[in-house]
This record gives C-alpha cells, sequence and structure tokens, in this order.
C-alpha cells in the first residue's frame, strides 16, 4: 500500500527511527514528525550534530491525487532523556508551500492597459445630441478637414487595488478584460464606472496563484445643467457612463465663391461613443 515513506540519507547505528510514530500532515503546508531513539552521546551539541547529518535528510508524502511532496528536515527537537546517553528526538520535515521545489517552475503573467489615446471607439455610438448627420464611421476626435486626432483617455478619479489567491487561473481570460468596464454593479460602484486597468498574478511551486488587480474609477456623467455642449450650451444635459467618450463634433459649410469664400461653423453635434467592453466582472472571481 503506498503511503509516506523516508527518502534520501541512512541513519548511522546510533539512531533508530520509530517507523510506527510518524504524524502526518496532508494540508496546505504538508509536514510530518518523526521521532528517533538517540544512543552513545549525552552532548546536546554533539546529539544535534550527528541528527542533523545522519537523520532522513527529506520525508515524502502522498496528496490528494497520488501527487508527492517532499518536506525537508526543518527542525530536531530533544524531547525525552530515557537514560544516560539515551534521548528520545523529533525530527520536523515540513514543505514550505511558497518556494519552489526541485523539478517545479516559477510562473508569472502581467497585462496593462494599453494605449491612452483612443482612435477608435470599437464598440461604437451609444448616445448622441443634436443632429449627427449618416455615414459616420466609429473614429473619435476627427477634426474639420476629416483628420483622425483621437481623443486622449483621461485618468481615473481614484483607483483601487484587490489581490487574491487561487488555486488556478486563466491567464487568457484575464488578458481579455484587461480594459473592460463593469456592465453591473461592482465593489459599490454603479456600471459604467470601473475600468480594469491592469492584472498581474505568480505562482510559485505548487502553491496557489497571487494575482493583483487594479481598477480605476471614473465617475459617471449625471444630467447635472451645466453639462451642456454645442452653440449657446444647448446640446444636452449630457448622460455619459464614466469610461464612454464625449465626442464633439462641429460641422462647417462652405460659403461664398471665390475670393470671399470662407468656412463657416453652422451646427455642433456630440456623439457618446464606447470604445471598452463592458462586462460582467464575476469572471474574475472576486467577491463583490
Amino acid at each position: 500500500m503506498p503511503g509516506p515513506y523516508p527518502i534520501v540519507g541512512a541513519p548511522v547505528t546510533a539512531i533508530k527511527p520509530l517507523f510506527k510514530t510518524p504524524k502526518i500532515n496532508t494540508g496546505i503546508r504538508p509536514s510530518a514528525d518523526i521521532e528517533y531513539y538517540f544512543f552513545g552521546s549525552d552532548d546536546e551539541l554533539v546529539i544535534q550534530e550527528t541528527m542533523w547529518g545522519s537523520s532522513y535528510a527529506s520525508f515524502e508524502i502522498l496528496g490528494i491525487g497520488g501527487v508527492p511532496f517532499i518536506c525537508p528536515l526543518r527542525s530536531i527537537e530533544m524531547v525525552e532523556k530515557i537514560a544516560p546517553t539515551v534521548w528520545r528526538i523529533r525530527a520536523h520535515y515540513e514543505l514550505n508551500i511558497t518556494n519552489p521545489q526541485t523539478g517545479q517552475t516559477e510562473q508569472t503573467f502581467e497585462f496593462g492597459g494599453g494605449s491612452q489615446r483612443i482612435l477608435v471607439a470599437q464598440y461604437g455610438q451609444v448616445g448622441s445630441y443634436g443632429t449627427v448627420p449618416t455615414g459616420l464611421d466609429n473614429s473619435v476626435g476627427v477634426s474639420a478637414n476629416g483628420e483622425v486626432q483621437g481623443i486622449e483617455l483621461p485618468p481615473p478619479d481614484s483607483i483601487f487595488t484587490w489581490t487574491g489567491y487561487f488555486s488556478s487561473v486563466s491567464p487568457y481570460t484575464f488578458q481579455t478584460m484587461v480594459n473592460a468596464v463593469n456592465s453591473v454593479s461592482f465593489k459599490g460602484h454603479p456600471p459604467g464606472q470601473v475600468r480594469i486597468m491592469g492584472i498581474s498574478g505568480q505562482q510559485r511551486g505548487w502553491g496557489d496563484w497571487q494575482v493583483g488587480f487594479r481598477f480605476g474609477v471614473k465617475l459617471n456623467v449625471g444630467t447635472a445643467a451645466s453639462i451642456y455642449y454645442g452653440p449657446n450650451n444647448t446640446l444636452g444635459p449630457i448622460t455619459c457612463a464614466g469610461w464612454d467618450l464625449i465626442d464633439v463634433h462641429t460641422l462647417m459649410t462652405l460659403v461664398g465663391s471665390g475670393a470671399s469664400a470662407r468656412i463657416k461653423p453652422v451646427a455642433d453635434f456630440v456623439r457618446i461613443m464606447r470604445w471598452a467592453l463592458f462586462t460582467d466582472f464575476a469572471a474574475l472571481g472576486i467577491d463583490d
């Protein structure tokens, strides 16, 4: 029947392991305690040096699914003096699960937020004010002469972070959600306000993944009377999700001819453009 058994090295004749007494823990930090009889000295220094040099150097514990955990010797305890030169000794073996063991690997990933200037709103127009001409594409920040200048993504009003520990993760899922915005309430923030600005993770050996999330909060634009655009501030009041873009345009027309020809603004319009994926953050595995 497979089970725990000492490996690596062999005891000297002055040490007798008591195989019937190992105390084994197969939890998060696998460990084992093995007791020995030590013969031949009453000097604590000699006993410690002999035990460290001659007892079993490691102990193998079979975990769930038969995965072996190699637990190194961590400490030697002199438990009981039985006779003048006879001691009962306890050796403690423990796996530091956060440190990679021989044959294991360390894995990391980090995904950032990308460009801060948006040229194209991938998810299109989600609102408008004024008369919007037909045939417009999803370009934003278009000048009067048709040049696509883009819109600088505004900084967040605030930033908060969250760190979690997971037995398994999907880096691909995290990568696809960077820059996403909450479509449902998240951490007390209504939809449209929270953007995933970055995700990083690390796994060492067989341990859990440590994953850090960085969120930026941009308050939604309400219907306050001061939020107007256009000639004489007649376009509005504007309502806009915090991370959507307010794209303001001025329609121009050519008047006159010859030497008297000139360009004249005739009307303004505003488009609310969505550049980020709006999605439920439940896939992150974070409790709201």
